[in-house]
């Protein structure tokens, strides 16, 4: 069975933009080359801020459903 992922170009775009930070922020935070020295640190900024836009996600569907519901209130 082969499972075929097609992201969508957003979400392309988003994961290179997250790979090029997380290297410029360790290697700045740790030293030149630190980064591709430890992938590890690397995966896990990217699952950061991966999960921080998901928070940012749903924070804004909760705030259109509670305006949703205080119009229906009305």
């Amino acid at each position: 069975m082969t499972i075929c992922i097609d992201p969508k170009p957003q979400a392309v775009e988003n994961t290179s933009h997250y790979l090029k930070k997380a290297i410029e922020a360790i290697d700045k935070e740790l030293g030149d080359g630190f980064a591709k020295e430890h992938p590890e640190l690397i995966a896990a900024f990217v699952q950061s801020a991966a999960l921080d836009g998901i928070r940012a996600a749903l924070s804004e569907v909760a705030d259109e459903i509670g305006n949703v519901a205080q119009g229906a209130g009305t």
